[in-house]
């Protein structure tokens, strides 16, 4: 889908042909800088759908960890279980502590993001994004300028 729209408008009547851009160079800057603004803004959500996400996970890994648990008390036959958990029937001839290393090794993740008041700042700052906007603007600077010159030949 185009970002933006020519018209040239033909008057036989007329020598000087209107050459109509919409949105304009302007404001289609502005109008991305206002998109950088709002993506950046929704950005800052992020640590808490990560909170929520790694509650809920960490419920499902304990469940599946009292079942394991339990079926091993009981001398239940676990490979259904330890296939849930993604884990090798080996699993059951570890000692405690390597259980508890394989577990960790398997589900854990990495540190999660801290909720901080200037997350939202850090994004904005962020270089590469900087740096990618920069690029787009140098884009539509260079096409506002290969435009002026197509017209010089018309």
């Amino acid at each position: 889908m185009p970002l933006f729209r020519v018209y040239t408008i033909l008057d036989p009547g007329n020598s000087n042909w209107n050459i109509i851009q919409d949105p304009t160079h302007e404001e289609l800057k502005s109008n991305l800088q206002v998109f950088m603004k709002k993506i950046i803004h929704v950005a800052r959500v992020v640590p808490k759908i990560e909170k929520i996400f790694r509650e809920k996970r960490e419920a499902k890994i304990s469940k599946l960890k009292r079942k394991i648990d339990e079926g091993e008390k009981n001398g239940a036959n676990m490979a259904k279980e330890l296939a849930k958990a993604g884990i090798n029937l080996n699993y059951m001839n570890l000692t405690p502590e390597e259980k508890e290393v394989a577990w960790r090794q398997k589900w854990e993740l990495p540190r999660g993001k801290e909720k901080h008041d200037d997350y939202e700042d850090e994004i904005a700052n962020n270089k590469k994004i900087n740096n990618k906007l920069l690029e787009i603007l140098a884009g539509i600077e260079k096409i506002q300028t290969n435009m002026d010159e197509d017209r010089k030949h018309w």
